[in-house]
């Protein structure tokens, strides 16, 4: 079978997404993808991103989010006589790509990936979640703890609903504001301007500060210690670490919380409302147990060690389940082959 692939965000098609497991947001976010065209391969497929072949070659085109009609290749794929079968994977949420979730654009293939449990019905929408390189590093769990709370992620604006972006700043402002010696924050755009008002748009303006880095910054987090290259490595010299998705969706696990599992901290999270159903609630604190950042401070700082290495082990014996198979690369990829040989 001849399997082709295209990534929304262009920089991972003309074959990177098979050659590269790096990624500017994540330790080694596209070593599923790696590790899906090595497995593809293996079992016999032939596999490309869908701009090195004429797209007739393809008994299969997958889409990683969906591409919009402004992309040549699918709307050359959905006026095409005898055009292969289409599928989509969705990775992104509404709040960021709200076409994703337009069911008028899901007519299109012939089945559709999503880790969002409202949509799955197994007949057209199947469920898949965000898949990640799982690594059980039991060092990251000797490491003595020297610091309190961090923050690691983005810096996000989005009048959607259900966005966290705003939540993540209330978090950052009540530590710097309350106890500033004890939490650090990490992670892209902390230092530029934003404007709340804007909503979405501020995406594009994070956008321009990519491109245009001789922008002045601003110093606008006193907790803001800069970018950082390796997650984990700085993950892990924490306790805690505020855990929260970029948006409350059914289902919805991204890489945040597995980063903070493999780190070694154990996690504050806020996301996807089943997350005790997909992840053992004894792994992670539940920000939605806490009526207040006073109250979830409380519990923190008055954990005793017992405690606090019960939820380690917790997350070992989580890492090395079968509990974990949703997320793994091994997953991803045979879902994917698995569905597309029996189309």
């Amino acid at each position: 079978m001849n399997i082709g692939f295209h990534s929304f965000y262009q920089v991972y098609n003309k074959n990177r997404m098979f050659l590269d497991a790096s990624s500017p947001i994540g330790d080694d976010l596209m070593y599923p993808f790696v590790y899906l065209g090595n497995y593809l391969r293996g079992e016999g497929h032939s596999i490309s991103t869908i701009d090195m072949e004429p797209l007739g070659n393809y008994d299969a085109i997958v889409f990683f989010d969906y591409p919009t009609k402004l992309n040549s290749f699918f709307r050359k794929l959905i006026s095409m006589p005898g055009a292969p079968p289409l599928y989509l994977v969705i990775f992104e949420p509404s709040i960021i790509r709200p076409d994703n979730w337009d069911t008028n654009n899901h007519k299109y293939f012939e089945k559709i990936f999503t880790s969002n449990l409202s949509f799955i019905d197994n007949k057209k929408y199947f469920s898949l979640q965000i898949p990640f390189k799982i690594e059980k590093d039991l060092k990251n769990f000797a490491i003595e703890k020297t610091k309190f709370c961090t923050l690691i992620a983005s810096n996000k604006y989005s009048n959607g609903l259900g966005e966290l972006y705003s939540e993540r700043r209330h978090a950052i402002r009540w530590f710097e504001k309350h106890h500033p010696s004890e939490f650090d924050l990490y992670g892209v755009d902390w230092d530029r301007l934003f404007f709340p008002a804007f909503g979405r748009l501020n995406f594009l303006l994070s956008a321009i500060y990519k491109r245009a880095s001789w922008l002045p910054t601003f110093n606008l987090y006193s907790s803001y210690g800069g970018r950082i290259s390796q997650k984990r490595n700085t993950l892990c010299q924490y306790k805690f670490s505020i855990c929260f998705e970029n948006a409350v969706v059914s289902g919805w696990v991204t890489e945040k919380i597995l980063d903070c599992f493999m780190a070694g901290v154990v996690p504050v999270y806020l996301g996807a409302p089943e997350i005790e159903t997909l992840i053992p609630p004894e792994t992670f604190i539940d920000m939605r147990k806490f009526s207040s950042y006073d109250d979830l401070y409380q519990y923190l700082s008055s954990m005793g060690n017992e405690e606090y290495r019960g939820y380690l082990s917790a997350i070992i014996d989580f890492l090395g389940s079968q509990k974990i198979n949703p997320w793994t690369s091994q997953n991803f990829a045979k879902t994917l082959e698995r569905n597309l040989l029996h189309a």
